[in-house]
Parts: structure tokens; C-alpha cells; sequence
């Protein structure tokens, strides 16, 4: 019953915050308030430059894990041909994710943010405190990697049915994470990174599945049939019953806090972004949860080898299935199709 209250103060309260703020107002202020943060911070040069790089190395990254790993294995068998991309896309991300989460984790335990939410808002209009350097690797990680990602989606990742949704969350992600950086909105940044990136760990561990070694092979439906209760649980828990309370927890401060700072506009614009993963994570918990059912039917077979499940698809063609790193899910089959 908590929980539910929770979700209906999240919607109430945000209708009434949004209520109140005059559309046109709010994009003058916040274009103000970007114009003077590029102002005070020489506009961002530096960081600029250094998130160029890293944006550069995602590139070489991806190049040497590809020719260096991944087409080793296609060449020594462990890996099928027709895996390599998933293996290029899922392996890498499993890679720089779990650097990023150890880091994100490290920060979180120092400040104890995940703990008491309200250290989460304890950097409030703290615009020209310096950050520390636990926080900035993790923020340079994190966002050279979904831009990297996002230009990797478009040009050379396999296309799917959730391509638009992946790049709206992508684009979220890196205003999410630059804004914040601007503002030096650390504690909420790395809490969210650190509960949300959990699951992108787990999702790209799927590939694990396609490696031809004879005890994933002959053991592959009771290492899906551990691997996917654990993924749901995991993914429900983090998504629908700890995040809202970091979103109301947001929203009550805003609320709070409104007509206090010259950075209110940015405040809002962050908040308002939190809140649109809050909506996808419904979309996303219900792909998982019916995939789960669907797979607890008709057998944990080629569990990851779908990426979502469509009630207008006929039984026969839904034989294949697998989580992708936001946990939508489509039928390969219609894919192949395209």
C-alpha cells in the first residue's frame, strides 16, 4: 500500500509541479541558465576536449575488443559467426558497465546516498563546488559511452523494433548526466547510475548463453532457468520498488525548494528527465514480466534470443526470445523480415 501511495504522490505531485510552471517561461530560464553556466565555466572547454577523447577511446575500445576478442573467438569456434555482433554489443557493454558500477558504488558507500535520500539533494546549488574524482570518471565513462553507444545504434549495431526508444533513452541518459555535471549535481547522479546500471549488467551477461563451451551447452536451460528469476526480481526490485522513492524524493525537495535558487529551471529539467525513466521503467517491467511468463510456458530454449513479444504475433513465430540491454524485447523473426 506504501508503494502504491508512493506512485500516486510521484503522478499528483508532478501534474502539480507542472501545472504551475508557465511552458515559455521555463525554456527562457532554462536557456538562461545553460548561457551562464557555459559563461562561468569558460564554457566547459576542457571538459569538452576531455569528454571528446573519451568519446574517442569508446571508438578504439570497440575496435580492439572486436578484432582482439571477439573475432579470436568466432575464429577458435567459441563464439558462432552469427553472434558476433551480439557478442561486439552486449560484451562491451558488460565490460565498461561494471567498471562504471564499481566506481558509481564506491562513491555511493562514501556518501551513504542510497541509505538517506536525503543526502541526495545535499549538493543542492552547489554550482562551483569542485567535484571529486570518483564522481568524474564514472561521469566521463559513463557519458562518452551512451554517446559512443547512441552513434553506434544508428550505424552499426543490428536494427530492431525498439531502436527509437533506445535513442530517446540514450539521449535522456547524456542530458541527464552532462546537465547534472553542470550544476554539480553529484550524489543523485552516481545513486541512479549506480541502481540502474545494476541491471545493465545482467542484460549484457545473456551472451553468456551463446559460448559454445560444453558446460554452458549442456547445462544452458538450468543456467537460464537461475538467470531469469534472478534477472526479474533484480530489474521489479530496482526499477518499480526503489526508484520511486528517489523520484518522490526529488520531487518533495523541488517542491520545497521552487523560487529558491537561479537554477531552478535546470532543477526542474533534471527532474523532469528522472521522471521520463520513471515512466519507461513500467514499459520496460511489463516487457520483462511477460517475456518471463511467456518463457516459464513454452520452455527457457534460446531464452535470450528475443527482444520482445507481441500479442499480434501468431504462437508459431514466437520461438525465440531475448532481453537486450534495456530489457525490451523483440521476435528475431520479424527482424530477419525486415
Amino acid at each position: 500500500m506504501d508503494l502504491i501511495n508512493v506512485n500516486l504522490n510521484i503522478f499528483n505531485g508532478t501534474y502539480q509541479l507542472f501545472n504551475e510552471i508557465n511552458i515559455y517561461t521555463f525554456i527562457i530560464d532554462f536557456l538562461y541558465c545553460l548561457t551562464k553556466l557555459f559563461y562561468r565555466n569558460n564554457f566547459f572547454v576542457i571538459e569538452i576536449l576531455i569528454l571528446t577523447f573519451a568519446i574517442y577511446l569508446n571508438a578504439i575500445g570497440r575496435h580492439l575488443f572486436t578484432i582482439k576478442i571477439v573475432d579470436k573467438l568466432v575464429h577458435n569456434g567459441i563464439i558462432h559467426k552469427e553472434h558476433r555482433s551480439r557478442f561486439v554489443r552486449f560484451g562491451l557493454t558488460f565490460l565498461i558497465t561494471i567498471i562504471i558500477v564499481i566506481l558509481a558504488g564506491i562513491f555511493n558507500y562514501q556518501t551513504g546516498c542510497l541509505k538517506n535520500l536525503k543526502i541526495l539533494w545535499s549538493d543542492y546549488n552547489n554550482v562551483d563546488q569542485s567535484m571529486p574524482i570518483v564522481f568524474i570518471i564514472p561521469f566521463l565513462m559513463h557519458s562518452s559511452f551512451y554517446i559512443y553507444s547512441t552513434y553506434a545504434l544508428i550505424f552499426h549495431d543490428e536494427r530492431d523494433k525498439d531502436l527509437v526508444i533506445f535513442l530517446i533513452h540514450h539521449l535522456i541518459v547524456i542530458l541527464i548526466s552532462t546537465i547534472s555535471y553542470a550544476v554539480g549535481k553529484t550524489y543523485l547522479t552516481s545513486a541512479v547510475g549506480f541502481l540502474l546500471e545494476l541491471n545493465e549488467i545482467l542484460m549484457a551477461m545473456k551472451i553468456i548463453f551463446k559460448l559454445q563451451f560444453q558446460f554452458i551447452q549442456k547445462n544452458g536451460e538450468k543456467l537460464r532457468l537461475v538467470f531469469l528469476p534472478v534477472f526479474t526480481i533484480t530489474f521489479v526490485h530496482t526499477r518499480l520498488f526503489i526508484y520511486p522513492y528517489i523520484v518522490l524524493e526529488c520531487l518533495q525537495f523541488l517542491k520545497q525548494s521552487l523560487g529558491k535558487s537561479e537554477w531552478d529551471a535546470i532543477y526542474l529539467s533534471i527532474y523532469f528527465f528522472y521522471f521520463m525513466i520513471y515512466i519507461m521503467n513500467f514499459y520496460w517491467t511489463l516487457l520483462v514480466i511477460r517475456a518471463t511468463v511467456y518463457a516459464f510456458r513454452n520452455g527457457l530454449a534460446n531464452l535470450e534470443d528475443v527482444r520482445e513479444i507481441e500479442n499480434n504475433i501468431p504462437n508459431q513465430n514466437r520461438n525465440k526470445m531475448t532481453i537486450n540491454n534495456n530489457g525490451d524485447y523483440n521476435n528475431n523473426n520479424n527482424n530477419n523480415n525486415k
